[in-house]
């Protein structure tokens, strides 16, 4: 069953040096309790994708398509409407705990706060539960730490305490945003050892935006490759993995330590820059006179959906 279908969907940004296109005809479907991961380089469009998708982006922001949350069209939806849905039927795991909790707040508070908002509760039931969800997540002495303020936390325990507020709605479909990003690897474990946990307890889809491959490889059932604002590639990770298509797919994974760490050369193009054929060509090892001139659409390769005309 489809839990979200996104069709077409563009996100422009009207700026003083014109129009910049961050997402570029997405199509992208995650099923019920499936995860999928977005990786792509900095400055790509994957979180612009997820903030799309939760419309949280800025005035300037103009979406067009359609985003199908159990069929409703959530580019439709009204602000009321949609805050219903935020932390309720999607959660939010923003990036950079210390920045994403409020630091005047104890911890117990803002959990609390979801709790009484989408599950109803009143305040004493809400700050017990909030205790219980802090035991949940692995946070020993959770009522003590309930009290404390996010600045007394450590990394790990402060990302425990954001995936407690991004649950409290119990959300149908998590976006979790760059979790890992400017983790040491014993934090970014338990990162991912805790969305695995919330996977297994809540049942909720996970929609996984990470530059890391390691990471996706970990947690997602199927991983899609955005390149300068489009999805170049999508398949079962394995697939992606073991037999990437797309030849910035290729590059990707080369450019990773135990594959040599050999970079793609070149540069992305400004995601301002108007281009007819593929946005790759600059850098593709493989381009042909076509390639420049032409727009692909994605396609069936060996079992994978691939943006490229001459992808094996």
């Amino acid at each position: 069953m489809t839990l979200l279908s996104i069709k077409n969907l563009n996100t422009a940004f009207k700026t003083r040096n014109g129009e910049v296109q961050a997402c570029r005809n997405i199509d992208l479907d995650i099923e019920v309790g499936q995860t999928v991961g977005i990786i792509g380089e900095t400055g790509c469009g994957k979180s612009v994708l997820g903030m799309s998708i939760l419309k949280l982006l800025p005035y300037n922001a103009r979406v067009t398509g359609e985003i199908r949350y159990l069929e409703q069209n959530l580019l439709t939806l009204s602000d009321q409407a949609m805050r219903e849905i935020r932390g309720g039927g999607i959660g939010l795991l923003p990036q950079s705990p210390s920045t994403s909790l409020n630091p005047a707040m104890k911890i117990g508070t803002q959990i609390e706060e979801g709790l009484v908002l989408h599950r109803k509760m009143g305040k004493p039931a809400a700050k017990q539960k909030a205790v219980d969800m802090l035991t949940f997540l692995g946070i020993k002495k959770a009522k003590k730490v309930s009290e404390q303020f996010p600045h007394q936390l450590s990394g790990g325990m402060k990302q425990r305490a954001l995936a407690a507020i991004s649950i409290t709605g119990e959300p149908r479909l998590l976006i979790a945003d760059e979790p890992t990003k400017g983790l040491d690897a014993i934090v970014k474990t338990q990162v991912v050892e805790l969305l695995k946990q919330l996977k297994a307890e809540t049942g909720a889809a996970l929609l996984l935006i990470t530059h890391d491959l390691k990471v996706a490889e970990c947690l997602c059932d199927k991983i899609v490759v955005m390149y300068s604002g489009e999805i170049i590639e999508m398949a079962a990770t394995q697939k992606i993995l073991k037999k990437p298509a797309h030849p910035y797919t290729k590059g990707l994974l080369q450019s990773l330590p135990e594959a040599g760490m050999t970079p793609i050369p070149g540069q992305s193009p400004s995601l301002s820059q108007v281009i007819s054929g593929c946005r790759f060509y600059d850098r593709c090892e493989i381009r042909q006179a076509a390639c420049r001139y032409q727009r692909v659409p994605l396609s069936v390769v060996n079992g994978s959906q691939v943006r490229c005309l001459y992808a094996d």
